[in-house]
């Protein structure tokens, strides 16, 4: 089911964002994008299936250097996977930006973790 078709859709805003992305919120949680609310659907029809769990939507990544507070990553999903056995960090990704890509690296270094990304464009 597309973000379009599901029930639970309410539009936030009639007006693209700065990258041309439709806001939206499905079952109370908002999206930047309709595509990112289309995985939501995605991953929350295979949590109730039991093939991941613990689905965590725009999960918080504090980057901190030398006891400093450099920035804080907010990336769009992450969950447990039940067949590889792995938590995996998800970022959906129109445009992938310059900026976009620095915040991952530095998360993946911080944190040891790999982030998935999957480009929209």
């Amino acid at each position: 089911m597309r973000v379009t078709q599901h029930p639970n859709l309410a539009k936030v805003n009639k007006k693209r964002g700065k990258y041309n992305a439709m806001k939206c919120i499905i079952d109370g949680h908002k999206f930047d994008s309709k595509i990112e609310g289309d995985y939501y659907i995605l991953y929350r029809d295979k949590q109730q299936k039991g093939l991941i769990s613990n689905l965590e939507l725009h999960p918080v990544y504090p980057i901190i250097i030398n006891s400093k507070k450099i920035c804080k990553v907010i990336l769009d999903f992450r969950f447990f996977d039940e067949d590889s056995g792995e938590t995996k960090v998800v970022d959906i990704k129109g445009l992938d930006t310059a900026i976009s890509k620095l915040k991952r690296k530095m998360v993946e270094a911080q944190h040891g973790i790999i982030v998935e990304v999957i480009k929209t464009r």
